[in-house]
């Protein structure tokens, strides 16, 4: 890079590595001829190399000499996504401020939108940065602008996709990544394996563990070698550790320190969400949750406040009920609520506060909300803590409505096993009452299961009773707030 720098700016031939001279002939350098290789030597000294400072360097001294409005308008958007990268969310925010007045007229890179909403996610305002995201990539990426590393395409879908899954709306990532892996043309290997990354944690997010784990382990098969590969392999400690599979959560978990970089330290977050879920299979909850919460601190320290909002929803999830750590979580996570745009923040607060009280009804009402926004294995969670709570009181009726959702929900996460689940039963129906129980949760009278299933209604009324008594709940109206979901193409799913 060094040397095709050089002849770029000098038009002469190669030099030894760190010699510079003026242009042979006197002139200043072709700058949109510069871009290319300028460009592409500050990502490298960045993103492969790690040597952030000295990019930082070579920021400064091109944007002191370059001219040309393009070029400059590169730099800064380049720029800027490199320090919100590294978690410099403020800094990055800075920088473009301070670049738009009185500068010659250029287009608006991508690259800059897509460092703008990477930051102020961060700091609350994940609609918003979802909403610059997808004005972007209406726009499409404007003709005659330098190139940049990385792509604006895929940078904008992945900064589009962390702010929705801030925002609590994973359906919305998982939709947005899912059409741009299957749509036409397809994306290039280099650029499908990022956005794989991408889709798995809106997987994991929305409960789908197996799936997760299957493009997890494509992506960091095919990010070995890159700056991402850390993130890759954290995403599949993460699951393995939701698995309850210590010994692969381990090993990905050492895997993704090894190659963390000071260049994607934000990007590095997701990795380390998974640290507290591996320290809870190997040292309880208690030190899960201690774990997550030092994880909170350090994010909140790096201004990066939606990895903290993650980390404290974790504290919640590991920590047992008014716990300090749980109490701790619980005062932050209201402020975050206030903060934060969308669903996400809100709910992990609610859930928090219930839990920080011990109040089991608030749990159910959390786990609810969190089962409404789609994340049902946190609602599987609050669920089985309400569970726990209603047990330690002797409320065996409760109870068994609480730990049949808890059930429910778990059974939807393809193979997850959290800590919180650890002591959730399957409830004791026999295939038929299963059979009854889901169709009466689909809506159909017990005329119509009857009919269906080719038996009186009495037998139809004697099976939903007895899966009452089973389930703790009092009617049929009660099967779905419990989790039972009726068969495909049977009433609505909740």
């Amino acid at each position: 890079m060094d040397r095709a720098l050089d002849r770029a700016v000098h038009g002469a031939p190669d030099r030894a590595p760190g010699t510079r001279g003026g242009p042979a002939d006197g002139a200043p350098p072709d700058e949109p001829a510069l871009a290319p290789a300028l460009l592409t030597r500050i990502a490298t000294l960045n993103f492969g190399l790690g040597r952030v400072d000295e990019a930082d360097r070579e920021f400064a001294a091109a944007r002191r000499r370059v001219r040309d409005p393009g070029l400059l308008a590169a730099l800064v958007a380049q720029q800027a996504y490199h320090l919100a990268a590294r978690g410099e969310c403020r800094r990055a925010l800075a920088l473009l401020d301070a670049a738009a007045p009185g500068r010659p007229a250029a287009p608006a890179h991508p690259i800059a939108v897509a460092a703008r909403a990477t930051a102020i996610a961060q700091l609350g305002r994940c609609r918003q940065a979802a909403a610059l995201c997808d004005a972007a990539l209406d726009a499409g990426v404007p003709p005659g602008l330098p190139p940049v590393i990385p792509e604006p395409l895929p940078a904008l879908l992945a900064a589009r996709h962390a702010a929705l899954l801030l925002a609590g709306d994973a359906a919305g990532a998982r939709a947005g990544i899912a059409a741009a892996v299957h749509g036409e043309p397809p994306p290039s290997r280099g650029d499908r394996a990022p956005l794989e990354l991408c889709l798995a944690q809106a997987e994991r997010t929305l409960g789908a563990v197996a799936a997760a784990t299957r493009l997890a382990r494509s992506a960091e098969h095919d990010l070995a070698g890159t700056w991402l590969h850390a993130v890759a392999a954290g995403e599949l400690a993460h699951l393995a550790a939701l698995r309850g599979d210590r010994a692969e959560a381990e090993e990905a978990l050492a895997a993704a320190r090894r190659g963390a970089s000071p260049a994607a330290r934000l990007a590095g977050f997701w990795a380390e969400l998974a640290e507290p879920w591996v320290i809870a299979l190997r040292d309880g909850q208690a030190a899960g949750a201690a774990a997550a919460l030092a994880l909170a601190g350090r994010a909140r320290a790096a201004g990066a406040h939606g990895f903290e909002l993650l980390a404290l929803h974790d504290v919640v999830r590991l920590a047992p009920p008014r716990s300090i750590p749980c109490r701790r979580a619980a005062t932050r996570l209201a402020d975050l609520a206030v903060a934060f745009e969308g669903d996400l923040a809100k709910a992990a607060a609610a859930h928090a506060r219930a839990l920080a009280a011990g109040d089991p009804a608030a749990l159910t009402a959390a786990s609810r909300e969190l089962e409404r926004i789609g994340l049902p294995l946190p609602s599987a969670e609050a669920a089985a803590q309400a569970a726990d709570l209603l047990v330690a009181a002797g409320r065996e009726v409760p109870a068994r409505a609480a730990h049949a959702r808890a059930w429910y929900l778990g059974a939807r996460c393809e193979g997850a096993r959290t800590p919180a689940l650890a002591r959730v039963r399957e409830p004791r129906l026999t295939a038929r009452e299963g059979e009854v129980a889901a169709l009466a949760a689909g809506g159909l009278s017990s005329k119509q299961i009857a009919a269906r299933l080719a038996m009186s209604v009495r037998t139809v009324d004697n099976h939903l009773r007895a899966v009452y008594l089973k389930l703790g709940i009092a009617g049929r109206t009660e099967l779905v707030h419990v989790g039972v979901r009726p068969p495909s193409g049977v009433g609505r799913a909740p």
